[in-house]
C-alpha cells in the first residue's frame, strides 16, 4: 500500500513542477509578452486542469513514470551501487523522454504539442520535473514507519 501511495505522490509531484515548467517556459518566451506573478498564477491553474481532466496527458504520463520505474526496480538490483538514486534517474529520463515521444512519433515532428518542453531548457526542465518524481516516490516508498 505504502508503494502505491508513494507512485501516485510521485506522479502528482512531478505531473505539477512539469506543469509549472511548461507554463513558465511558454510564457517567458512569448514574444513582447511581460510576464506577471497574477498571469503566471492564472495561466497555470488553466494549463493544471487543462492537462489534468482536459486532455491524457496527466495519465499517459504517470504510465510513462510506472514503466520508467519498473525499469529502475529492475536495473537497481543490478546495479546495486545506482540503487538510491534509480528512481530518481528513471524519472530524470522518462519525462523529457515522454516529450520526444509525443513531439516526433504521435505528432509527427509537426507543430509541437507542449511549446514550454522544446529546446534544451525545456527538456531540462522536464528532466527535473522527473527527477522530483523520482525523489518524491524514493523517499515515501522508503519511509519506515513511526
Amino acid at each position: 500500500m505504502r508503494t502505491r501511495l508513494a507512485f501516485l505522490a510521485g506522479a502528482i509531484a512531478g505531473f505539477v513542477l512539469s506543469t509549472v515548467f511548461i507554463t513558465y517556459n511558454t510564457l517567458s518566451n512569448y514574444p513582447g509578452f511581460e510576464m506577471s506573478t497574477g498571469v503566471f498564477l492564472e495561466t497555470f491553474r488553466l494549463n493544471l486542469v487543462g492537462l489534468s481532466v482536459g486532455s491524457p496527458f496527466a495519465v499517459v504520463l504517470t504510465v510513462a513514470l510506472a514503466i520508467g520505474f519498473g525499469v529502475a526496480a529492475v536495473i537497481k538490483r543490478v546495479l546495486t551501487p545506482l540503487a538510491p538514486v534509480a528512481y530518481i534517474v528513471a524519472g530524470a529520463i522518462t519525462f523529457p523522454l515522454l516529450f520526444y515521444i509525443i513531439e516526433a512519433v504521435v505528432i509527427d515532428g509537426g507543430v509541437g504539442a507542449f511549446f514550454g518542453a522544446r529546446g534544451g531548457t525545456g527538456m531540462g526542465c522536464q528532466a527535473v520535473a522527473g527527477a522530483a518524481a523520482g525523489l518524491v516516490f524514493s523517499v515515501f516508498a522508503s519511509r519506515r514507519a513511526v
